[in-house]
């Protein structure tokens, strides 16, 4: 079965990482990338069924910050979905009803990593 993941952030380094591990972790994926908001809406709103969503959520980074808003606030059908990539130092992230979103804090491990994104596509 091949797992479908969308990383959103404006940080190419993270995808570069993120890429990486996905590749590591999972025998069959396709990934997909997004910089902005309007290309995450743009993407959410296709025909993909995606499995999972890294969504990088910087300290100050308004960016990140409007595309994890973005994401709760037009597609709900997402949220059981996402993960959150996280500075360290950094609070946790809820969703619209009060539950904390997955959260992967930097600096993480490859183990913890995984254990996070398996949990969410259920593998």
């Amino acid at each position: 079965m091949t797992v479908r993941v969308l990383v959103a952030d404006d940080d190419l380094d993270v995808h570069e990482l993120v890429n990486d591990i996905l590749l590591i972790t999972f025998k069959d994926v396709l990934i997909e990338r997004v910089l902005s908001v309007e290309a995450c809406r743009a993407k959410l709103s296709s025909q993909i069924d995606f499995d999972l969503l890294l969504v990088a959520s910087g300290l100050s980074d308004e960016n990140d910050t409007a595309i994890l808003a973005m994401v709760l606030d037009e597609f709900p059908a997402m949220v059981s979905k996402i993960a959150v990539i996280e500075e360290a130092g950094a609070s946790a992230r809820f969703d619209n009803a009060g539950k904390p979103l997955p959260l992967i804090k930097k600096p993480f491990s490859l183990d913890e990593f995984s254990d996070v994104i398996k949990k969410i596509c259920r593998v």
